[in-house]
């Protein structure tokens, strides 16, 4: 599969439904990130990836990729770093099936 054919955009508005229209991220960001840029109100500024940890095994399908998706603030993902997989943003943060992604509270970005 191709990352050029990933359609963030459309992902970003059937995944992520509770997006806040008009918000823009304050700071330049590689355009890699850009594209699946989204704000929340419960999580402000983020960034939508895959936590490393829940990255499918094989071959995976972009419906089994797009349902490992979680929000993370901008600044944890260019702190931890990145790869880009079938188009997706691939992230090594540390992953609770019960907490979901773990951020520090001083990374949060509102």
């Amino acid at each position: 599969m191709n990352g050029d054919e990933i359609d963030a955009a459309a992902i970003l508005v059937r995944m992520i439904p509770n997006q806040v229209a008009g918000q823009q991220y304050p700071h330049p960001m590689p355009e890699e990130l850009a594209r699946w840029y989204c704000y929340l109100r419960e999580c402000g500024h983020s960034i939508v990836v895959i936590p490393a940890s829940r990255m499918p095994a094989g071959d995976p399908t972009v419906a089994q990729l797009e349902g490992q998706l979680v929000p993370i603030p901008p600044r944890t993902v260019l702190r931890l770093g990145y790869t880009i997989v079938s188009g997706f943003i691939v992230c090594p943060i540390l992953y609770s099936p019960d907490l979901g992604a773990v951020v520090p509270s001083t990374e949060e970005e509102w």
